[in-house]
């Protein structure tokens, strides 16, 4: 029976570590990208973990072909990359954020994503099976909130990207 194989970010905890879990449960393989990991996660014989700081995006093209490379794709039926991982800091209005903050919110919430996606379509193009992209947004990227602009940013970004 061909397999199915989820790469998803931010599965440390919240809701990548949740839609891991409900994945796991089902029969599917997990491949977690965090910088921190899951005790609850580790249990699972179908998860492997990648510890990776998602703000390196000129390390993640590398990271990625690594993850790919470990999937046996002759018995794989569908593969899907879930961009989950976000920063919600800095929570204060955006004259009291420093430089620092501002560029690791936006290279773990919007460009990692779309480092991902675009070394994921061209890593899996030529294979034949069905391949996903989901990038998990927020109600943020929406409707603003004064002290996470950073975050509502990014959000927005996502979703125009998407």
């Amino acid at each position: 029976m061909a397999e199915k194989h989820f790469i998803i970010t931010g599965t440390s905890r919240g809701i990548g570590e949740q839609l891991a879990m409900m994945l796991l449960e089902r029969g599917s393989h997990v491949h977690g990208i965090s910088r921190g990991s899951s005790e609850v996660l580790c249990k699972y014989k179908n998860y492997s973990h990648l510890r990776f700081d998602l703000s390196n995006t000129m390390g993640a093209q590398h990271m990625l072909d690594g993850i790919l490379e470990s999937i046996n794709m002759n018995d794989t039926e569908m593969l899907c990359l879930i961009n989950n991982a976000a920063m919600l800091e800095p929570l204060k209005s955006i004259e009291k954020c420093i430089q620092e903050e501002i560029n690791g919110n936006l290279q773990i919430s919007l460009i990692a994503p779309m480092v991902l996606t675009s070394c994921f379509i061209q890593q899996t193009e030529n294979l034949q099976l069905r391949r996903k992209i989901i990038n998990i947004s927020s109600g943020s990227g929406t409707y603003p909130a004064p002290d996470m602009s950073v975050y509502c940013t990014a959000k927005a970004g996502l979703n125009m990207f998407t």
